[in-house]
């Protein structure tokens, strides 16, 4: 019983505490990042790397690993890594997407071998054609000022990102 007339007691002071005057205004905060352009309207970092993926290039398999020299070092340790595939309409749809039959994709940078895409098809489907790929990077700390927004659609990331 007690626990029930603390909780109403509780919920009554609060009720008319969020029901007081708002007092005047504060002083203005600091100027912040005008958005994704960054200070002074410059671009955010971030690297365009354009490639095809030919059905050559699956050796019958579902899975292949493609170089993609913009992963960096510092890209793979400290950055972001977005896959886009051009559809049969012409559309550029990020990985993975509902609308191709890719079901993923990941990414790794060794000394050795420098970056690297590792592609995943549909495991129930023969990849049948070749395919257009664009692979974008950034560093995390521009890729964490895009909205949900900019990222639906290579058109939008790169317009949000100009």
């Amino acid at each position: 019983m007690k626990r029930i007339a603390f909780a109403l007691i509780g919920a009554a002071t609060l009720m008319f505490a969020g029901c007081a005057k708002e007092g005047p205004a504060g002083p203005a905060g600091a100027d912040g990042q005008n958005g994704v352009n960054g200070v002074d309207g410059a671009d955010a970092g971030f690297e365009l790397y354009e490639t095809t993926v030919t059905v050559a290039d699956w050796a019958g398999g579902t899975y292949t690993e493609i170089p993609v020299p913009i992963i960096t070092e510092s890209i793979y340790n400290n950055g972001m890594v977005m896959v886009y595939i051009q559809d049969d309409f012409g559309y550029w749809n990020q990985i993975p997407s509902a609308w191709t039959d890719f079901t993923g994709f990941a990414f790794f940078w060794t000394a050795d071998a420098g970056g690297i895409i590792g592609l995943d098809y549909d495991p129930t489907l023969t990849v049948d054609m070749d395919h257009n790929v664009r692979v974008v990077t950034m560093e995390l700390r521009d890729y964490e000022l895009l909205d949900e927004e900019d990222l639906v659609s290579f058109e939008a990331l790169t317009a949000a990102l100009r």
